[in-house]
């Protein structure tokens, strides 16, 4: 299996490089000039470089083998007569006949031989070898068959002095007969110039380290998202999946790009990012902050920087380079979140900084995601009381509102249960840090003793509010914890007061959040989320149409480029935020699984890639872009199935946009060029 690991990391890339050169000559990021230009530095720079430090470094003295040579050589002609005779019987074009032979045997020995042999022979000096044997020989017989090919070649003597000055001059040859004599004579390079020829061609490969899995779901997700695109922006006048005039088209380009960035950080060395953490973050929150006062309002968000054609949204590099601060921050000298109360102010400051740039943006959506950050902060030593304080927010605010137009014992249903909800809280977190069977059972007598006082008031013709039961209630519970304070008995009593009483002031905050600071759509949305409002032909229409959407898939789909709601465009950004209703109308139940499971697996990898750190930067840096998926994912699906409001956070790979997608790209391969120099520290 490893063997087989190294040979797809030696030869995928070529491919994948390939592939990608294809696009940006179709989108006409290459042109003409550039291929003949980069294809001349190749040719005469950077593989006779390559080869020249292949064999100058080998002890071809020590491993030199006669008959692993000629059989080199042997196999090289017959392959290069076969490839030569197969194109002179079938190619059309006879012209061509020499090009053809000489690129399928450079491809056949450069590209896939030499990894296959050094895969075979490991470090040892086999692979040198079989380069003096055999890649010298097909470069001779290249020369030959395209200068004698050639359609206005000279005859006699002129034939063979070009042929042979062809062969003297062929850069790829120089370059070995320039080894030899250091692998023979056993001369040491210099450091620093072995160094810069080593550098991004040694066998340490770039992708021999980095994590496989992570990779293929990486792509895996883009092109599936990439088809996705396709399948929701179909249209039939136009069927071509890779027109760049088409949404899908275009994302095939951001892909090609994101590979690009993906590879670029790769080739980036292993301290760069450690050490320049937080002059990245610098500049990020430079440029959220410029963004506020150049970008234009889009549909009321002033998020979007446009550069031409392109529109950038910084917001989502904020992304990476607040876990970069994060991580160093964590990773400094002797820190412990817990040490000391600056070390929380810091970590808080670091989160609460892009959040607030963004909100002045009024990019809610993206703002939402730093918060994601806790979970890092929990996993580094944080209270869980933290996420548990968060949770009861969340509850109180939805209650508040879900239940506002109900009455119960005089007073806002939303209200009432919130109290309740509270007064539970109080009594679970008595039993939980008190460890007490008698102070838990004084609690509970207490609300027993309050709740029969009250109905017994009520029955005698008392008009009483609900608030008196639930306040007397909780005045008496606080009463009861002071005097066991006063007596020492359980310090962790202020713990559980100071919570109840931050609760309660959230409780009455809610209506003034939702009212004076939260913009009408946005209240709107939650209203519609929350089932207050229905409003199918306003702000719920998205939601609605992407149900029905999802619903109508079934278990196995309605089919690629079937489902009637994507095609007749009922739901509106079906191809950016709303990509998930394609998924679920054309794959189903089967399909929304089979996504669902490959973010599961990326996420699970990640996680896994962070408990194998051995540096706080490393860990903590893997856990800030697992908690982003996690959110992003959570709150994506739940916008599209009606159980969060709507509001604008992308599909991970999926949804249309190369912001997204590069911000993704570069948190990826960053967590992925961090894991390979693991063993470094």
């Amino acid at each position: 299996m490893d063997s087989l690991i190294f040979s797809l990391n030696a030869t995928i890339p070529v491919f994948l490089v390939i592939v990608l050169g294809y696009i940006l000559m179709r989108v006409g990021f290459f042109t003409e000039g550039f291929v003949k230009i980069a294809d001349k530095y190749v040719f005469k720079v950077a593989l006779p470089v390559l080869l020249f430090k292949q064999i100058a470094t080998a002890d071809i003295h020590s491993d030199f083998d006669i008959k692993f040579v000629l059989f080199c050589m042997i196999s090289t002609t017959l392959m290069f007569a076969g490839v030569w005779l197969g194109a002179r019987l079938f190619l059309k074009d006879k012209s061509s006949v020499g090009a053809f032979a000489q690129a399928a045997a450079r491809g056949s020995a450069a590209i896939l031989g030499i990894a296959f042999i050094e895969n075979i022979y490991g470090s040892s000096g086999m692979g040198p070898l079989m380069i003096v044997s055999a890649v010298p020989l097909y470069n001779i017989y290249s020369v030959i068959i395209l200068t004698l090919g050639a359609s206005d070649r000279e005859s006699g003597r002129g034939a063979i002095k070009k042929t042979l000055r062809g062969i003297i001059t062929n850069p790829i040859i120089i370059g070995i007969v320039l080894g030899l004599p250091f692998s023979i004579a056993g001369i040491t390079i210099p450091a620093i110039p072995l160094k810069t020829m080593t550098y991004g061609t040694s066998n340490q490969s770039i992708f021999k380290k980095i994590d496989l899995p992570i990779v293929l779901t990486y792509l895996l997700l883009v092109v599936a998202g990439a088809i996705s695109i396709y399948a929701a922006s179909y249209d039939f006048d136009n069927a071509s999946m890779l027109d760049f005039s088409e949404f899908s088209g275009k994302q095939f380009c951001w892909i090609g790009l994101s590979i690009v960035i993906g590879v670029a950080i790769l080739l980036v060395d292993n301290w760069f990012f450690e050490t320049y953490a937080y002059v990245i973050y610098l500049i990020v929150m430079l440029l959220l902050v410029v963004t506020i006062f150049v970008a234009p309002d889009i549909k009321g968000s002033h998020s979007w920087i446009v550069l031409g054609p392109v529109s950038l949204q910084p917001a989502e590099f904020a992304k990476f380079a607040t876990a970069l601060a994060l991580a160093k921050l964590f990773n400094s000298y002797n820190f412990s979140l817990n040490a000391k109360l600056g070390n929380y102010i810091k970590a808080l400051g670091i989160i609460l900084l892009p959040i607030f740039l963004i909100l002045l943006q009024n990019e809610t959506g993206s703002a939402l995601v730093f918060f994601a950050l806790v979970f890092v902060l929990y996993r580094e030593g944080m209270s869980g009381l933290v996420l548990f304080a968060g949770l009861t927010a969340i509850v109180i605010f939805v209650v508040c509102l879900k239940y506002s137009s109900t009455e119960i014992l005089g007073m806002p249903g939303g209200e009432f249960i919130a109290l309740a909800i509270i007064l539970g809280i109080i009594l679970g977190m008595t039993a939980y840090y008190c460890k007490s069977i008698i102070t838990t059972r004084n609690v509970l007598l207490i609300y027993a003793i309050c709740a029969g006082a009250y109905f017994l008031a009520v029955a005698l013709g008392a008009d009483l509010n609900g608030r008196i039961l639930l306040f007397g209630t909780m005045i008496a519970v606080f009463a009861y914890f002071l005097w066991t304070l006063l007596r020492k008995e359980a310090k962790k009593l202020l713990l559980i007061i100071t919570f109840a009483l931050s609760s309660v002031a959230f409780l009455y905050s809610v209506n003034y959040v939702f009212s004076d600071i939260l913009g009408q759509h946005q209240q709107m949305r939650i209203k519609v989320a929350l089932g207050i409002e229905e409003d199918i032909r306003g702000a719920g229409y998205n939601v609605n149409q992407s149900k029905i959407a999802i619903g109508s898939g079934g278990f196995l789909g309605k089919g690629f480029l079937n489902g009637t709601q994507t095609k007749l465009k009922y739901v509106p950004e079906q191809h950016t935020d709303f990509i998930f209703c394609t998924i679920g109308e054309e794959e189903g139940f089967v399909g929304s699984a089979a996504v669902l499971l490959a973010f599961l697996f990326l996420i699970l990898r990640i996680i896994k890639i962070a408990e194998r750190q051995r540096t706080s930067f490393g860990r903590v840096y893997a856990y800030c872009v697992a908690s982003y998926f996690i959110l992003h994912i959570g709150i994506n699906i739940g916008m599209v199935i009606g159980l969060c409001p709507v509001i604008g956070i992308p599909l991970p790979f999926f949804s249309y946009g190369g912001s997204a997608l590069w911000g993704f790209t570069i948190l990826i391969f960053t967590l992925l060029k961090i894991d390979a120099s693991r063993n470094e520290y």
